[in-house]
């Protein structure tokens, strides 16, 4: 169920995210190797694994929650 959770945050929040630090001008600079494609990258955000850790720490937190409470009775 955590996955499941997991996949709708980030699916849901992903774009905004991406789309704020954009804004905030938090992108990668990317040096001139001469490789095609390298360019594309250009202010591409940094910190993308942001929402691949929320998305993972907030379900199972909350699940981990639910399963003390339940188990604790």
């Amino acid at each position: 169920m955590a996955v499941f959770t997991s996949l709708i945050i980030s699916m849901m929040f992903g774009g905004r995210i991406i789309n704020y630090l954009r804004k905030l001008q938090v992108g990668e600079t990317v040096r001139d190797l001469g490789l095609e494609g390298q360019l594309a990258k250009q202010g591409t955000p940094t910190m993308g694994g942001l929402i691949i850790l929320s998305a993972i720490v907030i379900p199972n937190s909350y699940y981990l929650q639910s399963c003390i409470t339940l188990i604790s009775g």
